[in-house]
């Protein structure tokens, strides 16, 4: 029979297991995955969530391997999911599309009454760091990558432009749940 190992059960311990894995889990996935920085301590932030969230919904109940390397898959699991997400939106050539439309999602067009463009701009204001500050240096204060990338910490524009990227969908996603709710009380 194969050993069984301990789940942390309090959010105290877990937030120790958390503490002690980020270092070599955001290393590995720079070094095996060549993400930056910012992206593997996303995706360690990611997989923290998706650990607690396993153990609280009581889909992880034993191990029978060290929780070090299920946390590792989990963070392997997320790392294979963003790449996979940034490929299918660079695929969709966001550099070129979606400076029209956002403009026009954020009413920069004069193409939204002032109740709308005032919900886009509370979309953008309570995105998260870093989101927040690049899609409104970019959208609203008309700064380019470069003049962007030392207010948000970034090392150069590239960081930046991809860091955009993703952020556009979580704007898009927010902005679509948000008209969801608002012209159809939620319900599709």
């Amino acid at each position: 029979m194969a050993e069984e190992y301990q789940i942390p059960r309090s959010e105290r311990e877990l937030s120790k297991f958390f503490e002690r894995e980020r270092k070599r889990n955001v290393v590995y996935l720079q070094g095996r995955y060549h993400l930056s920085y910012e992206d593997a301590e996303d995706v360690y932030q990611d997989s923290c969530l998706a650990l607690f969230k396993n153990i609280q919904d009581g889909k992880l109940v034993s191990l029978t391997a060290k929780l070090s390397t299920y946390f590792t898959q989990i963070c392997v699991f997320q790392t294979l999911k963003k790449i996979r997400d940034v490929k299918e939106m660079d695929s969709l050539d966001y550099g070129q599309y979606d400076t029209d439309k956002v403009n026009e999602l954020l009413g920069l067009d004069g193409g939204f009454s002032v109740g709308q463009q005032q919900m886009m701009e509370d979309i953008v204001k309570n995105l998260p760091e870093p989101c927040n500050k690049i899609l409104w240096d970019f959208y609203y204060e008309k700064l380019s990558m470069a003049e962007i990338a030392p207010r948000v910490g970034f090392n150069g524009p590239d960081s930046v432009k991809a860091k955009k990227s993703q952020c556009m969908g979580k704007l898009k996603a927010r902005f679509d749940q948000q008209t969801k709710e608002e012209f159809y009380g939620g319900e599709e």
